[in-house]
């Protein structure tokens, strides 16, 4: 008898799991990801191009994921207002890591360019 109780709470545990969606581990991931494509192309519809590459990558649409935000917000408004913190910290190390990426890929072009132009 326990063993059947105990197996119908672990059935209930991941059936419940799963309704949530996805962790929050994966959102964080998701949204930072998302954030970055739109921050690193200036481009409207480049950014929108990357965004929709995130949402492929990891098989969610954007109604899915909007649906989950706003699930998150009303049913866990302090974790998300924690994992917005940790999102914007994340994007931020990010966004610094492609605009120095940048800024070395600007500077070896203005050489190279120099370099020819002295020849």
């Amino acid at each position: 008898m326990k063993k059947i109780i105990l197996i119908l709470s672990l059935v209930l545990v991941f059936a419940c799991s799963e309704d949530e969606g996805m962790s929050d581990e994966k959102f964080i991931q998701i949204y930072q990801e998302v954030l970055v494509a739109r921050e690193s192309t200036a481009d409207r519809e480049a950014g929108t191009s990357k965004v929709n590459e995130v949402f492929a990558k990891y098989n969610i649409s954007e109604p899915e994921f909007r649906r989950m935000y706003l699930k998150m917000a009303s049913d866990k408004p302090k974790r998300l207002a924690e994992m917005m913190d940790s999102i914007r910290i994340q994007t931020e190390v990010e966004i610094g890591k492609i605009d120095s990426t940048k800024k070395v890929l600007e500077m070896e072009q203005d050489t190279n360019s120099a370099t020819k132009t002295d020849k």
